[in-house]
């Protein structure tokens, strides 16, 4: 006689991912826990499965499921409705098709299915359908779509239990979703098309539910990394380069080796590619190194118009912005740009040859930072205020922007420095719309996400913190915990390790800047102020505007643009104040400029050293690009 089995398919997924043991769906599954047990009264329908061959017996499953069929009924029409019968008996066809699945080549099994839709007829409450069918597959193709099946519920009850869903938990979620989307993934890319004909419904319904899932998922307060599955299945199967994946961090978020946040699509589908919404996105221009570092201040709306898009694996390949701050503006940064370069060149190999978008976007990210660092001076003014606001806010955070945790677990040795700083920068973020709303295509999106790298880099600087956490992984930290404010797990932000040369020369800015907002208030005011009280803002700058010029060298260096642009507008302000007559110009200090040619600039960019290693690398890309 046949021996039944209990199908372990759920218990090893609730062991796997726990919170499982909440959905209803875990609650039904338990019913199908048979002891052997089974209701005599059944046995006259099932005799004739009798057969000599135990493998072929099925005499006791087919009773097992009679008995199986009035527990069922009998929780049903007592109240115990986790869902309804139909579904409990779509369930039900799994578990008995999992028990008979090395049985199949036995000739009974067409009468076993028989006398099972014989048997149910006294077994189903009034009102209700149970169909119990013959799945007619063999049994590799069975354990496909059974787990299918369970994936497409799981999601299905994702989406519609969110409020049983603990937050604390997003990290075995994330888990889980990669899991189910790998599993579609490898039906997908298989060879085998007749199974895919086979399942086309069941993958159909799969990939609706998932990706409405994902998208429901995301909209709530909870960090989900997972993208959705792309309009074409076929480009989950592109072949590109190997993806070296980063320790998972503390709180569970996977991160990915490569150089930013975004996500780029890399499939080799003719010059156009879709969409997360269906619309084609056109790939920029491919004129040469010229043309590349002109786009290069607009790499991020170019890339952000294939959000979502994802690429051979379960997560989509992302890419971060550069660690190593401004690139070519040290000899350090010469080098670490070669090194680049070099795994380009190297990559190269995994990469189809006319997949030369990969690299153009790769360039872009290279030369990202070295361009645009800067310019989020030309908003400061407004940035000064919105840390002024964040400061004097002394509204509670959200219970879901859990500083308080964060700080114990990141910054343990220094708790309430780490609770402080990140405090304020939640506040900061919500003087920011473009940030809060996630604004990509705003011209000041990635302005604002530089100035919050430089807000976080100056205040760990300032703090007990420096030296002891990098602000990229201070950041990740506050993301994980700051789900309110902060739920861009999957998506894009620009936080990153500003070095040391270049955040105190955005230090020097930022003070010419915040006293220079002093000063326009105090001239400006519409009520008259003490004309003395210049004097103690315009000497701040003038000192700092001696060692800015200090440090400034080259004709297109960017610092030095900005420099520039404050001396332009701090002269204006003289000439107002110089309006006002003399009271005003005596207590304001003029900028002096000392143009030393002997001074030795700390970055060695300006020299033949430093430009040696940086005109080699653009000739490489020189010709990567015509090669290409």
């Amino acid at each position: 006689m046949l021996v039944i089995k209990n199908d372990d398919f759920f218990d090893k997924l609730e062991e796997k991912y726990p919170f499982l043991w909440g959905f209803p769906l875990s609650k039904i599954y338990e019913l199908f826990i048979l002891s052997a047990k089974t209701e005599n009264t059944f046995q006259v329908h099932c005799n004739d499965l009798k057969k000599n061959d135990s493998t072929c017996d099925l005499r006791h499953i087919c009773t097992s499921v009679a008995t199986l069929l009035l527990r069922l009924k009998d929780k049903f029409e007592h109240g115990e409705r986790v869902s309804t019968f139909a579904k409990q008996c779509e369930y039900l066809n799994y578990w008995i098709y999992y028990n008979i699945k090395d049985s199949l080549k036995c000739n009974n099994i067409s009468m076993f299915y028989e006398r099972l839709n014989g048997i149910k007829q006294g077994l189903i409450p009034n009102g209700h359908t149970c169909d119990i069918q013959d799945f007619n597959i063999d049994k590799e193709e069975f354990l496909q779509k059974k787990t299918l099946f369970f994936h497409t519920e799981i999601l299905h009850w994702f989406k519609n239990k969110y409020k049983g869903i603990n937050n604390n938990d997003r990290t075995k979620y994330n888990e889980y979703l990669v899991e189910a989307y790998n599993f579609y993934k490898d039906i997908i890319c298989s060879a085998d098309s007749q199974i895919k004909a086979n399942f086309n419904e069941e993958l159909t319904k799969f990939k609706n539910i998932f990706n409405d899932t994902i998208t429901y998922l995301k909209e709530k307060p909870i960090g989900i990394w997972q993208s959705v599955i792309p309009e074409k299945n076929e480009s989950m199967c592109t072949n590109v380069l190997p993806r070296t994946e980063r320790v998972i961090s503390q709180a569970g978020r996977e991160e990915y080796n490569v150089l930013s946040r975004q996500k780029v699509p890399l499939g080799s589908e003719g010059p156009k590619e879709q969409g997360e919404q269906g619309g084609e996105q056109e790939r920029p221009g491919e004129s040469g190194l010229s043309g590349l570092l002109v786009t290069a201040g607009d790499a991020p709306s170019i890339l952000q118009d294939f959000n979502g898009q994802v690429i051979n694996g379960g997560t989509p390949e992302e890419v971060r912005p550069s660690k190593a701050s401004t690139i070519a503006s040290s000899l350090a940064g010469s080098c670490f740009f070669l090194g680049m370069m070099y795994k380009i060149i190297k990559w190269h190999k995994y990469i189809f040859t006319e997949d030369k978008y990969y690299i153009y976007i790769m360039l872009i990210f290279l030369c990202y930072h070295c361009r645009i660092m800067y310019d989020f001076f030309d908003n400061i003014p407004t940035y000064i205020n919105n840390v002024e606001t964040a400061k004097n806010d002394n509204n509670e955070l959200n219970h879901n922007d859990d500083c308080d945790g964060f700080s114990k677990q990141y910054t343990k040795d220094n708790i309430s420095i780490g609770k402080n700083i990140c405090e304020q920068f939640i506040k900061l973020c919500k003087q920011l719309p473009n940030v809060i709303d996630y604004n990509t295509r705003q011209p000041n999106y990635i302005n604002d996400w530089n100035f919050l790298s430089y807000w976080l880099n100056i205040k760990i600087k300032e703090s007990k913190l420096n030296g002891t956490i990098c602000p990229d992984y201070f950041y990740s930290g506050m993301e994980n915990h700051c789900i309110k404010t902060l739920p861009f797990s999957s998506q894009t932000n620009f936080i990153y390790n500003i070095n040391k040369e270049d955040l105190g020369r955005m230090e020097i800015l930022y003070i010419l800047y915040k006293n220079y907002n002093k000063l326009d208030t105090i001239i400006n005011n519409v009520t008259p102020q003490e004309p003395k009280s210049l004097l103690e803002p315009s000497r701040t700058c003038s000192n700092n505007y001696k060692i800015g010029r200090s440090m400034c060298y080259g004709k297109y260096n960017k610092f030095c643009e900005k420099l520039k642009d404050f001396k332009t507008k701090y002269e204006n302000l003289y000439k107002t104040a110089e309006s006002k007559g003399d009271q005003y110009t005596n207590n304001f200090k003029k900028l002096t400029d000392y143009e030393n040619s002997n001074i030795i600039s700390s970055t060695v960019i300006g020299s033949a050293a430093g430009l040696i290693p940086l005109f080699g690398i653009l000739y490489k890309v020189g010709y990567l690009i015509i090669k290409f």
